[in-house]
């Protein structure tokens, strides 16, 4: 049907767009700050499933501890020593 070929279709462009947006930040960081990035996509979607379907949240406290590890990747990769791998 047109719907399931549309939703098919926006599904597709967003894989599309996040493979590319993963590569293009590999290009220009190391894949250890890429992947703690895309680790507080785990929060999100936790966010979104709670709001849009109803879900039981995850635990807060093991949810908090996804976005310090995240955060604390960031940081230590923002003070990193110019020249340094």
């Amino acid at each position: 049907s047109a719907t399931s070929v549309g939703w098919l279709l926006l599904t597709g462009v967003l894989l599309t767009g996040y493979v590319a947006s993963w590569y293009a930040a590999l290009g220009r960081a190391q894949a250890v700050d890429v992947t703690a990035v895309l680790v507080v996509g785990a929060v999100i979607t936790a966010l979104l499933r709670t709001g849009v379907d109803g879900a039981a949240l995850p635990s807060p406290i093991g949810l908090g501890l996804v976005c310090v590890g995240a955060a604390t990747a960031w940081l230590a990769g923002r003070h990193r020593e110019p020249g340094l791998p």
